[in-house]
């Protein structure tokens, strides 16, 4: 069994190194489709199907606070709902929280402002993770008065500290005081959380949270991981923690007043809730890719096998088994089919290596996107069930083809079971590039709306750059705001700068974490006192004047705003919309959460100076909450990020930028510069992602629906050689004999023009949620697709038949 394998696998080898031209022709077109197949899978792989980097991943899960009386169903934790739900739920080993800050490294080198996590001491046993160096929290260290840890990403452990294994119990300063480290992470580690969550991956250090118990209730700003236990599920766990929601709510007034629950998730669903459904339609593009990739094969091979009707049926006729010869057909096809997948295999490597141009930063760092054993099995799979399918479709055609007659007229004639397998493969070809053509044309309305929107802004020719000022260098109030303000100032003076000022959270920025917060106006009655929400943003006088956000009424945030002056804001037109409808919102007083410089968090009334055009600053595509502007001098919040608007190239404005601030503090850091257009090119990035993926597809669909068609239309227009000669020798014009042959080429491209719409329409609506300013059945989009194939059938078409009229008929019929 075996040798008679490999003899036919050597037999099939020899008779495809016969026609090398077709061969290379054939390996290449698999390798094609099978390469983006495999470079997308692998994309797939990393982010959907492998497991998260931790022991037993399938249980862990988030949970989230969520007030349906206002309408916030996604919200981060306070200390004391996290501590009930670690004194109360049962199904769960261990609840943790973390939140995100930042803190300035100085003492080893220039100083630095690093991204910090401020967890629970049990954040990383939860997750299941042991420090590479050094020992982990201890639950003392949870609690005030204890000595002050940190543990050290290795990153930072390795880039500032040389990868010094003798820091271990060792001070380093941390915002200008000692802090001793116990821990190094491994190399590896990475806190994966959905984005919305704002807890970056690539935090840096790591410190104690505190008792989450002895924090005040309102403080909503922990997000929360658990590890259920073993043999629980997460509808086990939904209904424990359901009940604890429903106890805090007949505990607590407030609660009960705002309908409040927990929301509970597994991590993985979580983290890839987001990109899913642009990474199915994505594969699903490349799937079709494929299948027509093997229409153009498929369409070779049944010419080919047809060709050889003659040698096929004497071999029959000599007694072979019609076995045999499928056997020796498929071994020609499986050769091709794996020599396609090895030539797939490197081209999907290039396309992983090109991936980072494409700039995919929607995509969660699950894993890293590699040619790993599960894609090259995968490869494999794929080139063997497209070798074995390509292989039997030209058997189809062995059994119809009678013998005396191949015998007769050398295996010239094709059968009309193969005239029919060409028209359905041409069919199949055009259905599949309209379906791509489609999606292609909707992403690119899609992205073409999303460039249009107005983000509230303008983001041309600012440098942004992020400062948070050391409380041991800078402990009072006073001291704080003289700092920014003299900044600000400072930057103002320089040449070619147009404004500057700064603002708690940039727009499109996810550090430090979102802050929003409940308001309402004053003596507002109970029943809307937790009705709206919006987001709070500390700013320095000139912020809203530099990144260009509009003025409606009213003004802006000056240097009169101060600790000693009465408190007051600007909000946003959402705002005053929603809290004075039809009325004048200036004068109107709000009651909002604030932070004191002297008590932190907390809610006082202030009074609305002005108001400005709402600034898209979460998602372009949707207002989600309004904005309120408090004063950085009565509401002081860091990180802050300041925005310089030049005259010239932002990025050449970063030396002088560094050489004030370092004028006044050489121990102060400045981080993350980058320009304002490049935070609203990160906000596009899932369409701008998702439009060149379609584009690259249906540019590639096009490509091999237009050689497709032209091959089989060639292909049957060459074997209808005597027919033509004998109507041009009769006296036939070349133009009638161009329309008949445009007329049948054309049937099975309108077919698959017919099939590939009602399909699309089928299809398209899974592609809603990422679609923007158009509709998925938008009749524009499926009209221009049409076209597009139609056009390039009727190409393929006309080229043949016009290549076949322009042959001589006495040549064309002495051929034969």
């Amino acid at each position: 069994m075996l040798d008679k394998l490999w003899q036919d696998l050597r037999l099939g080898a020899r008779m495809l190194l016969r026609r090398p031209s077709f061969s290379l022709f054939t390996i290449l077109t698999l390798a094609a489709g099978l390469g983006v197949n495999i470079a997308i899978f692998s994309v797939l792989n990393a982010v959907m199907l492998a497991p998260l980097p931790y022991p037993s991943p399938q249980r862990l899960a988030l949970m989230w606070s969520s007030y349906k009386g206002s309408g916030s169903a996604r919200v981060p934790a306070a200390g004391p709902e996290l501590a009930e739900l670690r004194l109360r739920a049962r199904s769960f080993e261990q609840i943790a929280g973390i939140w995100a800050i930042s803190a300035t490294v100085t003492g080893a080198g220039e100083p630095e402002q690093l991204r910090a996590g401020l967890v629970t001491v049990n954040f990383f046993s939860t997750l299941g993770v042991q420090p590479a160096l050094g020992r982990n929290f201890l639950p003392e260290e949870e609690q005030a008065n204890t000595r002050r840890v940190v543990i050290l990403s290795d990153a930072v452990w390795r880039r500032k500290y040389g990868a010094d294994p003798g820091l271990i119990g060792k001070p380093i300063y941390l915002s200008g005081a000692p802090i001793t480290v116990i821990g190094v992470l491994p190399r590896d580690f990475r806190p994966l959380f959905p984005t919305d969550s704002s807890v970056p991956d690539d935090l840096q250090i790591w410190l104690p949270m505190g008792d989450p118990a002895r924090m005040p209730r309102g403080q909503e700003f922990i997000r929360m991981i658990g590890r259920l236990r073993p043999g629980v599920t997460i509808e086990q766990a939904r209904a424990e923690v359901d009940a604890v929601a429903a106890r805090l709510r007949s505990e607590f007034p407030e609660y009960q007043t705002e309908d409040f629950l927990f929301q509970t998730g597994l991590l993985h669903p979580e983290l890839v809730k987001s990109v899913r459904p642009a990474l199915l339609a994505v594969f699903g593009a490349v799937v079709l890719v494929v299948l027509m990739a093997c229409a153009n094969v498929g369409s070779l091979l049944l010419t080919r096998t047809t060709e050889r009707a003659r040698e096929l049926n004497i071999r029959r006729a000599l007694g072979a088994p019609q076995g045999r010869l499928i056997s020796q057909v498929l071994c020609e096809t499986l050769v091709l089919a794996l020599s396609g997948g090895f030539i797939a295999v490197l081209l999907a490597g290039i396309c992983i290596r090109l991936l980072p141009l494409l700039r995919p930063g929607m995509l969660p760092h699950t894993h890293p996107i590699a040619l790993n054993w599960t894609v090259l099995l995968f490869a494999a799979a794929l080139s063997l069930a497209t070798g074995i399918a390509l292989g039997l479709l030209p058997t189809l055609v062995l059994p119809r083809t009678h013998l005396n007659l191949a015998l007769q007229e050398g295996g010239r004639t094709s059968s009309a079971s193969a005239r029919r397998y060409y028209d359905i493969i041409i069919a199949a070809e055009v259905t599949f590039g309209l379906v791509l053509l489609v999606g292609a044309v909707l992403m690119f309305r899609t992205f073409s709306r999303l460039i249009q929107v107005q983000p509230g802004f303008n983001p041309s020719h600012v440098l942004t750059f992020q400062i948070s000022l050391p409380g041991q260098r800078y402990r009072t109030h006073e001291q704080r705001v003289n700092f920014m303000n003299d900044l600000r100032r400072n930057l103002s003076s320089l040449a070619e700068v147009r404004g500057a000022g700064a603002i708690s959270h940039i727009p499109f920025g996810t550090t430090p974490p979102n802050w929003y917060d409940y308001f309402w106006p004053e003596n507002a009655p109970a029943d809307q006192q937790g009705k709206w929400m919006a987001d709070l943003r500390s700013t320095t006088p000139g912020f809203l004047q530099t990144i260009g956000a509009t003025l409606v009424a009213g003004r802006d945030i000056n240097d009169a705003d101060d600790a000693q002056h009465p408190r007051v804001i600007v909000v946003d037109e959402t705002v005053a919309r929603e809290a004075f409808p039809g009325r004048d919102p200036l004068g109107q007083k709000l009651r909002v959460g604030a932070i004191s410089p002297t008590t932190g968090f907390g809610a006082d009334v202030a009074t609305i100076v002005g108001v400005v055009r709402h600034v898209r600053n979460q998602d372009l595509t949707r207002e989600v909450r309004g904005q309120i502007y408090e004063p950085f001098a009565q509401s002081p919040r860091f990180p802050m990020t300041f925005a310089v608007r030049t005259a010239a190239d932002p990025d050449s404005l970063l030396a002088a930028v560094r050489a004030q601030v370092t004028g006044m503090d050489k121990d102060l850091p400045i981080a993350n510069p980058r320009t304002m257009d490049s935070y609203l090119d990160d906000a596009r990035s899932q369409s701008r992602f998702t439009l060149l993926l379609a584009a690259i597809l249906g540019s590639l669909a096009l490509a091999l629906a237009c050689v497709g068609i032209y091959g089989v239309t060639a292909l049957a227009v060459a074997r209808r050689a005597r027919e033509i000669g004998i109507r041009l020798a009769l006296g036939a014009r070349p133009g009638s004999v161009v329309s008949l042959m445009l007329r049948q080429g054309m049937t099975p491209v309108l077919l698959g023009v017919i099939v590939g719409v009602l399909g699309a329409a089928w299809l398209t609506p899974l592609l809603a949620s990422l679609l923007f300013g158009v509709r998925p059945l938008d009749p524009g989009s499926f009209t221009v697709a049409a076209a597009c194939l139609l056009a390039v059938g009727g190409f393929a078409c006309y080229a043949s038949a016009r290549r076949a009229v322009d042959v001589d008929p006495v040549l064309a019929l002495r051929s034969e």
